[in-house]
């Protein structure tokens, strides 16, 4: 025989019933673990009494631990069901979907935390429920905008300041930048001939007639440089004037290398009606409109060298060692500046050279064909912070603030220092530079009213077409557009069932 108690159930009704079974009876009793019998071991010890009294021979069915202890403190026999915690759970599943009138009768009677769990999530499903028709009702779209990238070029006159100018710091309003100076030490050889030393001191040098047959005016540097078709190279000595249609008589000198850095040596004597170009001069060089021709034959230059080194040679070729490297500083700097995340400021003002040793392996008076030379100097230069120089074109930029576009980054490899370098009151270096900035129509303000429009332009749309209309707007680089129900393959009728995101980073 079998007898079940549930929670509601009052301990008279126990009692009571246990009370009208017959003599010597047996029977299996379960009571419901949540019920109030089990808070007070009286109630247990007074079942014991009545079993015996009774003598009925009861086994107590329990299914959780607590129960199971309470009637084996009391030494009353019991059996122990407690379910497995996952079949407990497949149980409640299947009462739920197959069974839910027992479902809810179970979890009702029990009232515990499962109860009000299930209770939640019952209206929980509903609501899903709910919102799935709704949507079936009402489709939704959903457009991501990728906005366009657009460069600008800004250019600002930043003071460049000596790190440790504090009377700049205190007096200077301007966007300015601290630089830090450095050093490094460069070894140059040279091996030359001594017919090359004869040509650098006595260099070919005559006289040509230069022809200007456009209608413009020239004034024209000392040291403006000609070249003749076989790439010679030559210089003028003055300066000189050519006037429109007209023509001028000038000195030229022979340069120590043609165009492809070949010696020159006798090739400078050129021959007589020989046509030159002046090589920067488009009008010259390319039009072909200003042209020279050599009056004679050039001569200043022989061949013939008694191949015996002499003082004047090697004057002459210290001093030419170390104008070539005093030339090309800017070009070793460069080539050697190595510190990640600075930038060198190439400009002379900013570079010192000292010669720390020079060396010549022959003496006045050999007789020898080829000269060496060995030079150490050690180039003072200054650089900057590329952060720095970002940091100062992003305040430039918060100061000129616009309400149409927003900045996405400063292109770091865009720094251009122009040329026309010069120093203000407090001995800072005003520089023009140049960096390019990207950045991208600012949606969130939409000044320009775009996503509305948007939104009004294409609504009922079908997508595709939709994508295609956006993609004419010159602030959209790439859209995306999805509707939901996936099986609707046109915009939503209502424009506020469309939802534009903006998608950075594309």
């Amino acid at each position: 025989m079998k007898l079940f108690f549930l929670k509601d159930h009052s301990l008279y009704k126990i009692f009571k019933t246990l009370e009208k079974l017959p003599n010597g009876k047996t029977v299996h009793i379960s009571i419901d673990p949540e019920h109030a019998f089990f808070d007070n071991e009286r109630w247990g010890k007074q079942i014991q009494e009545l079993l015996q009294q009774r003598n009925i021979h009861a086994f107590f069915i329990t299914k959780t631990e607590h129960s199971r202890r309470f009637f084996e403190k009391i030494w009353l026999p019991v059996i122990h069901q407690e379910k497995h915690k996952i079949l407990k759970i497949l149980n409640l599943v299947y009462l739920f979907f197959f069974n839910i009138r027992q479902f809810h009768l179970q979890a009702y009677t029990k009232k515990n935390y499962m109860f009000y769990m299930i209770f939640g999530f019952e209206i929980a499903f509903a609501l899903i429920v709910l919102y799935f028709l709704y949507s079936l009702i009402l489709p939704r779209t959903i457009i991501d905008i990728y906005p366009a990238n657009q460069s600008e070029n800004i250019i600002y006159n930043f003071r460049y300041y000596s790190e440790g100018n504090k009377e700049f710091l205190q007096q200077s309003k301007n966007l300015a930048i601290p630089y830090q100076t450095g050093f490094i030490d460069y070894k140059y050889t040279l091996s030359i001939s001594v017919k090359n030393i004869k040509h650098i001191q006595n260099p070919s040098q005559w006289t040509i007639r230069v022809l200007n047959t456009t209608d413009k005016e020239y004034n024209l540097l000392k040291w403006t440089r000609f070249v003749t078709e076989d790439w010679l190279v030559f210089k003028s000595k003055d300066r000189f004037k050519l006037e429109p249609h007209s023509d001028a008589i000038i000195e030229i000198i022979a340069s120590d290398q043609d165009e492809q850095g070949n010696v020159i040596w006798a090739r400078g004597n050129i021959e007589k009606e020989t046509t030159l170009y002046i090589k920067n001069l488009k009008e010259s060089f390319f039009m072909k409109n200003i042209y020279a021709i050599s009056m004679d034959q050039f001569s200043g230059w022989s061949i013939l060298s008694e191949w015996i080194v002499t003082q004047k040679d090697i004057e002459a070729l210290s001093g030419k060692l170390v104008s070539t490297v005093k030339q090309q500083k800017q070009n070793i700097i460069y080539q050697n500046f190595s510190l990640p995340g600075q930038i060198f400021l190439h400009f002379d003002d900013l570079i010192d050279m000292e010669v720390l040793s020079m060396d010549i392996e022959n003496k006045a008076q050999e007789k020898v064909p080829y000269l060496k030379w060995a030079i150490v100097v050690r180039f003072y230069f200054a650089y900057i912070k590329q952060s720095d120089l970002l940091d100062q074109t992003k305040l430039y930029l918060q100061q000129r603030p616009s309400e149409k576009v927003k900045l996405v980054t400063i292109d770091k490899s865009s720094v251009v220092f122009f040329s026309n370098i010069k120093k203000d009151s407090l001995w800072a270096y005003i520089i023009p530079t140049k960096l390019t900035i990207i950045q991208w129509y600012d949606f969130q303000k939409d000044v320009n009213n775009i996503l509305n429009t948007i939104k009004s332009s294409i609504v009922g749309m079908d997508k595709e077409k939709a994508k295609s209309m956006l993609l004419w707007f010159p602030e959209i680089s790439s859209t995306n557009i999805s509707v939901r129900p996936p099986w609707y393959t046109s915009v939503t009728k209502l424009k506020s069932r469309i939802k534009i995101n903006i998608v950075q980073g594309k």
